[in-house]
């Protein structure tokens, strides 16, 4: 008698992975920075967005509203990086038994890559209409943090926050204006290294100008 033939089993179709809210968001997030670092801004679409997501484009607009609200998101992502990068630093060298009067600014610069990209976005954001006022609270955050680092290095909290604020102008000018002013590279070392030797005589010129 003839065996009954098996019938194949029946093709398990694997469920689409979902994600909550928030992961989704952080995908999203991840994906458009990954691509400033390659591509310019303008270029940078959505679908190419999505794609590295393997999320429907059309999250975007339900959980940012529109690009440019992505964009905008993407510039308090980056103060948020940075902000995380050069804590993990601090952190990591106070472990090894430094004090935090013995930093320089190479412990500020592992964020550095985080705030030049922000400040691109931001120029972009602003050629397309934002308001520069949106990014105002996140980069006086920036600034505040990096005038708490300076206070460890032992400068008054007067010194801290004007050379704080004066490190952001210069990061934006060199990112911007070296053209336009026709700085050289070399002008652009110079400017760096007198703000390195502020840094060093901070408590002269402190003195001098009567901020203690």
């Amino acid at each position: 008698m003839p065996s009954a033939k098996k019938k194949p089993a029946a093709k398990i179709e694997a469920k689409p992975v979902r994600f909550s809210r928030a992961a989704a968001t952080q995908k999203f997030l991840d994906a458009t920075i990954s691509l400033i670092a390659k591509k310019p801004i303008p270029d940078i679409s959505l679908q190419e967005i999505a794609e590295i997501t393997g999320l429907n484009h059309g999250y975007v607009f339900r959980y940012f509203g529109t690009r440019i609200d992505l964009f905008t998101a993407v510039t308090d992502e980056l103060a948020r990086l940075a902000q995380a990068a050069t804590q993990k630093e601090i952190d990591s060298r106070i472990k090894r038994g430094e004090e935090p009067a013995s930093f320089d600014l190479t412990v500020l610069a592992v964020g550095r890559k985080y705030t030049s990209q922000r400040q691109q976005v931001i120029q972009y954001l602003i050629t397309c209409g934002v308001k520069p006022k949106r990014f105002a609270e996140k980069s006086r955050e920036l600034n505040s943090e990096l005038a708490i680092q300076f206070q460890k290095m032992g400068m008054t909290p007067r010194f801290a926050q004007a050379l704080a604020v004066k490190s952001g102008i210069l990061l934006w000018s060199e990112l911007f204006l070296m053209e336009s002013f026709g700085i050289t590279p070399e002008e652009a070392l110079d400017i760096r290294t007198m703000a390195f030797d502020e840094i060093a005589q901070h408590k002269a010129t402190t003195k001098r100008l009567g901020w203690n």
